[in-house]
């Protein structure tokens, strides 16, 4: 952990995948699971994981994702390492792209809307609160 004033270290294994299952459609998968950590970086979880699909067919383009973040740990009032639970979220994004230069595009960020939260470096007992569903559409213009 380089911004650590102390020498730390963890140790782990990861896995990551990239498939072409067929010429329009690509699959990547990630796995990653930590066997050591420092102490001080209770609040990582210990497994974390992701998929992504995507499929091609000019000129539109979809991709379909999820991320996994194991069970983690927050302080609580005492500063006693408490649970927080693991969680999955989802993500959308479908672009079509006019020309070289233009693209339009309509994405999302935790489709399900999951309701979860993140350690903190305080004492909120549910976590950091993240964001619930998110959408946005926009223009991306290459010159």
């Amino acid at each position: 952990f380089m911004n650590s004033p102390e020498d730390e270290s963890s140790s782990g294994i990861e896995f990551e995948s990239i498939s072409q299952l067929t010429k329009r459609l690509n699959l990547r998968a990630t796995l990653t699971h930590f066997i050591t950590k420092p102490a001080s970086q209770y609040r990582l979880s210990d497994d974390l994981a992701s998929v992504l699909l995507n499929y091609a067919h000019y000129p539109w383009n979809l991709n379909v994702g999820a991320s996994y973040q194991g069970s983690s740990s927050r302080p609580d009032a005492s500063g006693t390492p408490a649970a927080l639970p693991a969680y999955w979220t989802a993500d959308l994004k479908v672009s079509y792209k006019f020309n070289q230069q233009l693209t339009t595009f309509l994405e999302s960020s935790n489709v399900f809307n999951e309701d979860y939260g993140t350690a903190s470096q305080g004492v909120l007992t549910d976590g950091v609160p993240n964001r619930g569903l998110e959408a946005r559409v926009g223009l991306n213009y290459s010159f």
